[in-house]
């Protein structure tokens, strides 16, 4: 006969492998199924922002789709008009094309130099074989009809995502009824409603905090880009700011591009120096003083997760997943807040257990700002 810690074991572990299963079963779903959930994910989070514009025009007397439709139209003026400011710098650095590719050419001789010298090969290397190579590997890849593929693909997945934000402000109020019969007791439907209205808080609060984020940096980068004398300031300031929706490493991939950029196009070293100077003094802002406080304190989620949720989102979403994974993991940390089966799960991922009692999140500003008033209350 089996004592009743036997039995108590045996459903832990059983416990344990439901889990395990549910989880593997979840990722497999979400990988098999990125053509549509991707864009439904985007399209939520994008609903979450309009829907206090929306909510806004229905109370002054706008029809439920007419103010759909209005913020909608309203949304895709605002990003043409962005686009329309950056479209002149993007065709003057398109332009200017050939003479990157003649340094990037110049640049691989010089390798190939270096190599032929300080190797000891069978048979030196030639710049125009590794050029021929190189093209090889685009046309054996097809690489342009990729390009365009991909291009027609992108398009198709942004008017989906349209499509799904406008269906989910047009049915919003249904589809939260229809989840709330989903609780078997009132109590429970309290939560499930509650739960969805902070999640939709969570999502837009940490989308606008992003876009307030592309602003300042965009602002702090053009302004230093302007005092160094790189060409195209405007656009380059952009770009970093606008990699920053990846969180970590997005910044870092943005000034890599215009590092590059600086090194192919100026002889000096004086001006790729700055240009990462720059970067690394954003980088440092931003990690530790404007991302903590615009964006970090409305999502609660532990760095260590959030690293794990980028990495597991990047590999079955791509790069949409590096964008999507860490606010989808927010709002799942809210559902697991509101019942109490999940309660660990949203104490395993968050900051609440990470940090004692009394205790707040720091910073390296902070760490400063707090050693110079030790320092000056000793003297």
């Amino acid at each position: 006969m089996e004592t009743p810690d036997r039995n108590s074991d045996l459903t832990f572990y059983a416990s344990i492998a439901l889990k395990m299963i549910i989880f593997i079963a979840g990722i497999t779903i979400l990988w098999i199924g990125k053509p549509v959930i991707v864009p439904l994910a985007a399209g939520l989070l994008l609903s979450f922002i309009l829907l206090p514009v929306v909510n806004f025009l229905e109370k002054k007397s706008f029809p439920k789709f007419l103010a759909i439709l209005v913020t909608i139209l309203t949304l895709i003026s605002i990003v043409g008009t962005v686009i329309f400011l950056y479209s002149n710098q993007i065709i003057k650095i398109i332009d200017q094309f050939g003479s990157f590719q003649n340094q990037l050419i110049e640049t691989v001789n010089s390798i190939v130099e270096g190599i032929n010298k300080n190797l000891d090969l069978k048979e030196n290397l030639k710049t125009p074989e590794v050029m021929n190579k190189a093209k090889e590997v685009v046309e054996n890849n097809k690489f342009l009809p990729q390009v365009i593929s991909s291009v027609f693909k992108s398009l198709g997945n942004i008017l989906l995502f349209l499509v799904f934000t406008i269906l989910f402000l047009n049915y919003r109020k249904g589809l939260l009824k229809a989840i709330k019969k989903f609780g078997k007791d009132k109590e429970t439907r309290n939560n499930i409603e509650d739960a969805v209205i902070e999640a939709s808080k969570v999502g837009r609060n940490y989308v606008l905090g992003y876009l307030l984020l592309i602003i300042i940096l965009t602002i702090i980068n053009t302004t230093g880009l302007l005092i160094i004398g790189i060409e195209y300031p405007l656009f380059f300031g952009f770009l970093p700011a606008l990699f920053c929706i990846i969180p970590y490493i997005g910044s870092l991939m943005g000034a890599s591009l215009v590092l590059l950029f600086t090194i192919f196009n100026y002889d000096s070293l004086v001006y790729p120096v700055s240009v990462a100077g720059l970067f690394w003094l954003s980088q440092l802002l931003e990690s530790n003083v404007l991302n903590p406080k615009i964006v970090g304190e409305n999502l609660k989620l532990s760095v260590l997760f959030v690293i794990i949720t980028l990495m597991i989102g990047q590999l079955i979403w791509g790069i949409a997943g590096l964008i999507l994974s860490v606010p989808m993991m927010a709002i799942f940390k809210v559902f697991c807040n509101y019942f109490e089966p999940l309660k660990p799960v949203s104490l395993l991922i968050g900051t609440e257990v990470h940090t004692a009692p009394g205790e707040k999140n720091t910073n390296l500003f902070s760490v400063i700002r707090r050693f110079f008033s030790k320092w000056k209350k000793k003297n």
